[in-house]
């Protein structure tokens, strides 16, 4: 029982972990992205 309380939470863990990874990089991907649409949309001299 122990055991196995044990590794759901270390599974419980590794998700949140990676969830908050996810969107960590998913905010930060889509800020880049708004940059380069802004940038693609100036004006060439």
């Amino acid at each position: 029982m122990s055991l196995s309380l044990r590794k759901s939470c270390i599974v419980l863990a590794i998700v949140v972990a990676v969830a908050f990874i996810y969107g960590l990089v998913g905010c930060s991907r889509a800020e880049s992205e708004d940059l380069i649409m802004g940038l693609k949309d100036m004006p060439r001299p």
